[in-house]
This record gives C-alpha cells, structure tokens and sequence, in this order.
C-alpha cells in the first residue's frame, strides 16, 4: 500500500468532522460504515461541491492485500467508464496519508432503498417505478461487459427530484467484474455478495455473468412488493442454503393482501430460476415484460404485446379495457350460441309432438240417447236390448223378459197389459263392474226390403190387434223405432 504498513492503516483513527483528507476534501459527517467501506459527507474544496467520500476498510488478512488493492483500482476504473443517469458518478479516487484508498462519487441526497423498506413493502406502483430504473442501469453496464454482482437495498440511493419524482442511483460497484478482461481478482471460487440477493452459482462459488444480476432483480421485486426476501435463514449460512434448496415462495403465502398484476409474479419467478439458463437472457427480456406495468416512455423501451388483467397505470389500463372488450364479446357470441341452440331444440320438440298428437288422435266417445227421451238402461253383457212391448203408453216403464224363461207362446194384449199393470215381472240381479264395460258404437241395420202397403181396413200395430205381428215378433219388436230395428 505505497509503503505503509497495514498495521498503520489498522491503527489510524477515523477522522472527525471538519478533519481535512488527501489536503481537497474536508469531513463533514458519517453516512454509512459497512464490513468493506465507510462512507463520509465530505467538501470537495476546489469546486465548492459535497461529494461522497468512501473510504475502503483494510483487509482482515494481509495476504489479501494486494488483492484488495487490485480491486480497490478495478472499481475506480468501472465506474469512470460508466455514465447514465442511474449510476452515481465517480468524480475521484486515491490513497489517504495513511494508506488507504478512496473514492469520491456523486453525493445524493436522499435515502437508501433499505431505510424506506423499514417501513414496510412499497406500493406496487413505487416499487416497479424504482426496480425498472436499476434495470436500465445493468442493461446499459452489462453491453459494456459489467456485472455489478452485489445488487442490494443499501445499494440503491434515492433522489427526490425537483417535480417529486424519484431517481435511482446505482452504487458500489466494488464486486463488479468485468467480462473480458482480467478475471483473477474476482476469481471462481471466491464468494463476494450479500447473503439474501446472492444467486445460487454465487453461493457455490461458480463463475458468474450478467444472470446474477438478473437473479438479484428478482430478490429486490420480491422484496420490495411483500416486505419479505424470498430466502431467509437464521444465519448467513442458512440463508445461502436456502437459495440452493427451496422454492420460491408465493406472493399469497407471504402477503395475502397483496394486489399486483397476473403477470409480475410470474416475472419474478423467473428472475429467480435456481438455472442460470431457464432464467431471462437479459436484462432488456426483464425491461419488456417489467414495462407493461407501467407508463413507460417509448423511447426508452421497446413495445410488448403482453397485456396484463389489472392495471397500475394508465397505458396497462388502455390494454386491460381492450382485453375486457375482447372477452365481453367473445362471451356475448358463446351466450347467443347456446340460446340458439336452446331454441332449435325446443322447436324440434315442438315439432315432434304436434306431429304424434295429428297422428294418433284419441278415440271419440260415442253416446247413445233412446228414442222416448228416457235415460237408456244398459243390462250386462248377456242380455239383450230393452224393447217396448205392443200397447204400452209412452212415459210407462219398459218391461223386460226374463232372460232365462224366453216367452216361445203367442202373448195375448190383454194379457200383456195386465202383467205390466199389476204384476210386472222380478228384474234378474246383475252384479255390476264398478269399471263400466267399454260401450261399443252400434252396428249399422241390415238393409230390409221396404214393408207392403196393407190395403185399407186392416189393422195397424199398437191398435190391440196384434196377433199377426206375436207370430213375427215374439218379443215385441215391433215395438221399437224402425232405426232401431235389426
């Protein structure tokens, strides 16, 4: 180290407000102090300007120190080569009075990722509004062959801008590598990185590339939407572990209020693919998908054609309504589909049963009235039709033979009378069915030759002289209508 010692560098005291370094920068006050690095507000006195002051920590083992140096003048060199908008600016490096060395960077004013998650996961909105800008700053290192390796919270500076918005500035690139050049300092096998964001190929001590960082992009999403990193352990061992070993969890699982769109846990996973090569193959792959959640300017990122179901600004929800129109109508076609096909199949039905009902009509009832405007008794099966005897009066009640005991001898009138007015013969018990027979409609008469005029004088039927018509009609049946006649 330019001739110190370490021992000297290890037992200088830190300096103190006001305390002037490397006779241009005075200190002002502590910002940050971590394992490699302590970091001062200092005065640049030449240009009246504040600027980040780092001044990089001596390492533990003295047979790392060339390396360490070596690194100490590989980040130098990085960061001046780098110039966007999301990457701090080194202004200038060099070696303090006592040995050790410096950077002096852009100072932002503002606050580390890691002291807003204090207060909780960020809105959806925020956290890809910020995640998208550290994006943009590894696409645009990693074309010039730089991986930055050690993307975390602490790493992430935020400034207010005067319209209120907020600027990612991209830090400590004191782990980069560099792709093409010279690759022993960061050699395979030397584990560099922060525990929670580090990928698996870093945890086993693999070469790594530009997917490492990727791999991070998927922890600071996860992070910085659920509160939560996706893989935590109760030491940084167990933490390693747990990148090598389990799954990456759901956003349900550890945050069930969460309301993001479809897509982005998607993204997220595949961030965070345990195979370097089934995660994207580049940060621009990350940028398309990232971008249809927000309002992002066209000019600095290319088209997608995904659309997403819920919104977060408004470009997404201009793609969403689309896409609601779209499934309104496809669903408007589908519900008319089936009342289309609703409605034939009622009209066919209809159609078959009017068909069957004109060919197969129900039978017509068929109801006989007597001829003398009395109810028309029917006698069972075997009996014959009630007939009216020669001489009764119309309104008396028929008198019916009896069935066993057919009359075979002339019945005189007088005679007949009497019997229907004084003793009319005992009707036979018929037991009746309580279900009535089936009525037969009535055959048609035969067709009998007309009847012979009598010449005048001679005796009608029904005058009392009915012995020419007994020897005919036994039963009387001469006492019937003629259509009822057989």
């Amino acid at each position: 180290m330019s001739g110190k010692s370490l021992e000297s560098v290890r037992d200088r005291s830190e300096p103190k407000g006001g305390t002037i370094i490397a006779d241009r920068y005075q200190i002002d006050r502590l910002i940050a102090r971590g394992g490699m690095a302590t970091v001062y507000l200092a005065h640049q006195l030449k240009l009246n300007r504040p600027v980040a002051l780092k001044v990089l920590s001596p390492p533990a083992d003295a047979d790392d120190s060339g390396d360490f140096e070596d690194r100490f003048r590989l980040e130098a060199e990085t960061l001046a080569s780098l110039d966007h908008q999301n990457i701090v600016i080194l202004h200038d490096f060099g070696e303090l009075d006592d040995g050790r060395f410096f950077l002096a960077m852009e100072y932002i004013e503002g606050p580390r990722l890691s002291d807003i998650l204090r207060e909780g996961p960020l809105d959806p909105d925020r956290a890809l509004s910020l995640i998208i800008q550290v994006c943009a700053a590894l696409r645009y290192s990693h074309k010039r062959g730089v991986v930055h390796r050690d993307l975390k919270p602490s790493n992430l500076l935020i400034r207010i801008k005067d319209d209120n918005t907020e600027r990612v500035k991209v830090v400590d690139f004191g782990l980069v590598k560099l792709t093409e050049a010279d690759q022993s300092i960061t050699r395979a096998g030397l584990i560099l990185g922060s525990p929670h964001c580090m990928a698996p190929e870093q945890v086993k001590g693999l070469d790594v590339d530009h997917r490492a960082d990727i791999y991070a992009i998927g922890v600071l999403l996860f992070r910085t939407l659920t509160g939560q990193y996706p893989f935590h352990g109760p030491n940084s061992a167990a933490t390693m572990i747990a990148h090598l070993n389990q799954p990456v969890p759901s956003f349900f699982s550890v945050a069930p209020d969460l309301v993001v769109p479809n897509d982005l846990e998607s993204i997220v996973r595949r961030c965070l693919e345990k195979n370097p090569d089934f995660r994207y193959e580049s940060m621009q792959d990350v940028l398309d998908d990232l971008a249809t959640c927000m309002d992002i300017p066209p000019e600095n990122f290319r088209s997608v054609s995904q659309s997403h179901s819920r919104t977060l600004s408004r470009s997404t929800e201009l793609v969403i309504e689309s896409g609601r129109r779209a499934v309104l109508v496809l669903f408007g076609i589908f519900l008319l589909g089936i009342l289309l096909i609703a409605a034939l199949g009622l009209g066919f039905a209809l159609s078959s049963f009017g068909w069957q009902y004109t060919q197969t009509p129900e039978p017509p009832t068929i109801e006989l009235q007597p001829q003398t405007g009395e109810g028309l008794e029917i006698p069972g099966e075997d009996q014959e039709d009630p007939v009216e005897k020669p001489g009764e009066e119309p309104g008396e009640e028929p008198v019916e033979e009896p069935v066993e005991e057919p009359v075979e001898e002339p019945v005189q009138p007088g005679e007949d009378e009497e019997i229907s007015a004084e003793e009319p013969p005992k009707q036979p018990e018929i037991k009746k069915d309580p279900t009535p027979p089936p009525v037969e409609p009535p055959k048609p008469p035969p067709k009998e030759p007309p009847p012979t005029e009598k010449p005048p004088g001679e005796d009608t039927p029904g005058d009392g002289d009915d012995d020419n018509n007994d020897d005919k009609n036994p039963e009387g049946y001469m006492g019937l209508p003629e259509e009822l006649q057989f």
